[in-house]
């Protein structure tokens, strides 16, 4: 079996999480302000230049209103080896 990459699982989660916010319209300040980050912090994790915790995860999650397992389902299928 061969592991996922790590870097691409950020970078899968956090374009999936950018997609989210942008179909509802939000800026990344509100998100950044939900999550306990800086905007500018927000940016590095969506663009995968940061890591994220799983609370600022499931924070990020409940702030949009979106299941965890869809986004984790997503990312799991566009990194699957």
């Amino acid at each position: 079996m061969t592991a996922r990459d790590t870097k691409a699982v950020h970078e899968a989660m956090g374009s999936e999480l950018r997609r989210v916010r942008l179909n509802k319209g939000l800026p990344q300040g509100p998100v950044a302000r939900a999550i306990g980050v800086e905007r500018a912090t927000l940016n590095n994790k969506e663009a995968a230049r940061q890591g994220m915790s799983i609370t600022q995860f499931l924070d990020w999650c409940d702030f949009l209103g979106v299941d965890p397992a869809q986004i984790i389902a997503k990312v799991a299928e566009r990194t699957r080896p």
